[in-house]
């Protein structure tokens, strides 16, 4: 049902955990996809794993948010891959910490990292995306941008940031046949459930019980969940979407 075959994807952030099935997902549906991470290493270790089931896939490291970097990446993937046909601005970083002890650092660092790379990398795509007579550009959101959570102000505000953005962009940029979407994930089983118990002094275990329980399925979602609303809105199927936040979350969250 989804055919990607012969388009050119940059995904942010794919060297680990959703990125990287979100890359997986669409390499395996024909598109060639450049795997951009902070982390030069995690980045070809990605694009190599991906390679060596016969897809195709470049290793496109850089920090989202440093302009120089975005572009290199972006100039990389136009001159291995000829064009550039979709964008999928997914890195991002976690944050728990109650209000008032979060730092302007950490506000500014959760700020440049999603919404400033999102800005940086779709201000690049755009030229090549209107050379081929259209594009996509998905924002990755959150189901705390939907509904906000305690002890989370900074990532939930970023993620109600790249919401608007997603339809506010959507909308200047629907005559050029660019379609702008979001997926808002809910908790979905990644790394970051560990990353969140240390930050908590809690464990694993406890986070995803705590979280499934909040959830009308009873259950985390998967990363397949996440990279399939990805390749929905990357293809054919995605030809009437714009400006919509789809959201993989299990019921947590009913728009």
């Amino acid at each position: 049902m989804f055919n990607l075959e012969g388009k050119a994807v940059i995904v942010t952030g794919s060297g680990r955990g959703i990125g990287k099935g979100i890359a997986e997902m669409l390499a395996s549906l024909g598109a060639k996809v450049a795997i951009n991470d902070i982390d030069e290493h995690l980045a070809q270790k990605t694009a190599d794993h991906i390679r060596s089931q016969g897809l195709i896939a470049i290793a496109a490291a850089g920090d989202v948010a440093q302009q120089a970097d975005v572009k290199k990446v972006v100039e990389q993937t136009a001159e291995e891959f000829g064009r550039i046909d979709v964008l999928v601005n997914n890195a991002g970083i976690i944050g728990l910490k109650p209000f008032p002890e979060i730092t302007l650092a950490e506000w500014n660092r959760m700020f440049h990292v999603h919404l400033t790379g999102s800005f940086l990398f779709s201000q690049e795509v755009i030229p090549y995306m209107k050379s081929n007579g259209g594009g996509r550009i998905i924002n990755i959101a959150s189901n705390w941008g939907q509904r906000g959570e305690a002890g989370s102000v900074h990532y939930s505000a970023v993620k109600a940031g790249i919401i608007g953005f997603t339809k506010a962009l959507a909308r200047e940029l629907a005559p050029d046949r660019i379609l702008v979407n979001a997926v808002a994930p809910g908790p979905i089983e990644t790394d970051m459930i560990e990353e969140e118990a240390r930050l908590l002094g809690t464990t694993a275990d406890q986070i995803r019980d705590s979280l499934a329980a909040k959830i009308p399925l009873q259950r985390l979602g998967t990363i397949r969940d996440v990279a399939v609303s990805i390749a929905f809105l990357a293809g054919d199927t995605g030809n009437f979407y714009c400006g919509q936040v789809i959201s993989p979350n299990g019921g947590e969250v009913m728009m």
